[in-house]
């Protein structure tokens, strides 16, 4: 189900505003004889990897800046909660080439502890997050709060006008 995600920009930046909606949610799952593509309810994208024990999630979100910007990001969010090691998340990113990877390692209502290699796409990966915890995650917290390396980030999501609002702005 497309939906939409909105915030703010500030001058001083403590605010982004970003669109976002969600295209995929499926599993990482260890290679099969048959190897479908979408799940037998077919609501889930399976992608095959190597050495996946259990089946990992993943997302992929676009996020767009605000006007005028035309800048997009395409942020795959892999659900890395069971201390999966680096190389399989590493394994389930090369499915997904055009994304730029993020994973949550550790998730608990209202929190997410999350990995990203790039630190000039946190804000963006902190509304991709926030997405899919609050769509997905039926998160209903106010903020929902990702650490990611040093920085701490909140993100308000609301529902309103048929799709997802949130302001997203680091903490510290």
């Amino acid at each position: 189900m497309p939906c939409a995600l909105d915030s703010t920009r500030t001058v001083l930046d403590t605010r982004v505003v970003l669109i976002a909606r969600i295209n995929d949610w499926g599993f990482a799952v260890s290679p099969s004889p048959t190897q479908p593509e979408l799940s037998p309810d077919g609501r889930w994208r399976l992608v095959y990897v190597d050495g996946v024990n259990d089946p990992v999630q993943f997302t992929t979100v676009t996020v767009l800046a605000e006007a005028p910007s035309t800048l997009e990001h395409q942020i795959l969010v892999i659900g890395a909660y069971k201390d999966e090691p680096q190389s399989l998340v590493d394994e389930v990113a090369r499915c997904f080439p055009k994304h730029a990877p993020a994973a949550i390692r550790k998730n608990a209502t209202g929190w997410a502890r999350a990995a990203c290699a790039d630190s000039a796409l946190h804000e963006v990966v902190v509304a991709s997050i926030g997405i899919v915890k609050a769509s997905g995650g039926w998160d209903e917290s106010s903020p929902i709060i990702v650490d990611i390396d040093d920085s701490q980030f909140e993100a308000f999501m609301e529902f309103r006008q048929e799709r997802w609002q949130a302001r997203v702005q680091r903490r510290r």
